[in-house]
């Protein structure tokens, strides 16, 4: 049978009972209200023996060892020099008749017995979940350490940079059972252990950081003021091109034009291999084609900004001459029997005969320099009477210069 104290009319730590081997449970309901000592008084009678009261004297009730904590107790001299029993397990399950002779101690979840208890030796139970000790006839006193306050103390890993700047932060208390509570000094928080945040804009910024204990509400703020700054970037842009597009041919020289904001450095990436790192360069092209300028410019915080354009830069007149007849007879006399311009100049690379009808349809074409137009459709078919038709002849350097040239030429019948 067990003496509940609670019931003693509302006193939780005075409790009696008339049986030989009582069993008492303090505090309230199945809980322990408060730590503490608390006497036994046996009177003896004749039922009980000299050994039975051998025991009796203290018993000291402990707070419940946390996980995460690391808990230092000191073992005073027993009162009654006696064998003092430790029975350990969780609080619903105490694992009863498992006896550890003198004391133990936790470490990982494994148990230790201890058979030579000296006077104020210190002992160590670190990080065991939940362990729960029962002090069986005990003469021996555990008092727990106070925790400090918890370390609000935190760092990051950029404090200044150029927006928008993202930055880890970090709590630098490694106790476990704590809460965190950021406040970025822009507006937002964040309730994690490392977040991360972003300054869209810039400023000077106070980061403030409260951790909280869970094992005894107890908190710490750390408030560091003017922890981040944050400069602004510059705005770039390309204005536009100082050279018209009609002199945005190959060999000629190209001017550019920018028009940023708090820009102190330039830097020009002309899309041809080539650079500069003037304000408003010029640069001269040697293929024809298609270009992305890029220009990334520095203030003096050093933050960047990139604009992008695009230029189209073309390829000059080839020195090449067309020299096309205007009318040509096939008749099979040998003489104005094909349509072949005659074409003069070295820097042919590519070539292309095309003749169209006046309604546009495609009649004759050709890539081969000395093949002529005999008058006839694509099938073979001739003409029977007298027409003129439109002819294209395009011609393409090995640098991708073209030169396309049309006209108009009679067949005669």
């Amino acid at each position: 049978e067990k003496l509940d104290s609670s019931k003693q009319a509302g006193n939780t730590d005075d409790a009696t009972s008339w049986l030989k081997n009582p069993a008492v449970k303090l505090g309230l309901g199945a809980l322990i209200v408060a730590t503490g000592t608390y006497f036994i008084v046996s009177n003896n009678s004749d039922e009980a023996s000299d050994a039975d009261n051998a025991g009796a004297g203290r018993i000291s009730i402990f707070e419940r060892i946390i996980s995460g904590q690391n808990i230092d107790f000191e073992v005073d001299a027993p009162v009654v020099k006696q064998r003092a029993n430790a029975r350990a397990g969780s609080k619903d399950n105490p694992k009863e008749g498992l006896f550890y002779r003198n004391y133990y101690s936790i470490e990982d979840g494994q148990n230790y017995t201890k058979n030579d208890l000296a006077a104020s030796q210190k002992y160590i139970a670190k990080k065991y979940d939940g362990p729960y000790l029962e002090m069986l006839r005990n003469s021996y006193k555990m008092d727990e350490k106070k925790l400090p306050p918890p370390n609000a103390d935190f760092t990051a890993d950029i404090v200044e940079g150029c927006a928008p700047l993202t930055v880890q932060f970090t709590a630098e208390n490694k106790d476990v059972a704590l809460t965190y509570l950021w406040d970025f000094g822009d507006g937002a928080i964040s309730y994690e252990e490392y977040p991360i945040h972003v300054y869209p804009a810039d400023g000077i910024y106070d980061v403030q950081l409260t951790v909280t204990s869970s094992i005894d509400d107890k908190s710490e703020t750390n408030l560091k003021k003017g922890f981040i700054s944050v400069f602004s970037s510059p705005e770039v842009s390309i204005n536009g091109l100082e050279t018209s597009e009609d002199e945005a041919v190959v060999g000629n020289e190209v001017g550019f034009v920018e028009s940023s904001k708090d820009v102190v450095e330039w830097q020009w990436f002309f899309g041809d291999e080539e650079s500069s790192s003037m304000q408003n360069p010029f640069h001269s092209y040697s293929q024809p084609g298609q270009y992305s300028v890029v220009l990334v410019g520095k203030n003096s915080y050093g933050c960047l900004d990139t604009a992008v354009s695009t230029i189209f830069i073309m390829g000059k007149d080839l020195n090449i001459k067309i020299f096309p007849p205007n009318a040509f007879s096939p008749d099979g006399d040998g003489l104005n029997d094909e349509f072949l311009p005659v074409i003069s100049g070295n820097d042919i690379y590519r070539y292309e005969l095309t003749i169209y009808d006046r309604l546009g349809n495609l009649i004759f074409e050709t890539d081969d320099i000395n093949q002529g137009w005999d008058g006839t459709y694509k099938n073979g078919k001739s003409f029977p009477t007298t027409k003129v038709f439109i002819w294209v002849i395009t011609i393409e350097d090995e640098y991708g210069n073209k030169q396309r040239r049309p006209g108009n030429v009679t067949l005669r019948r």
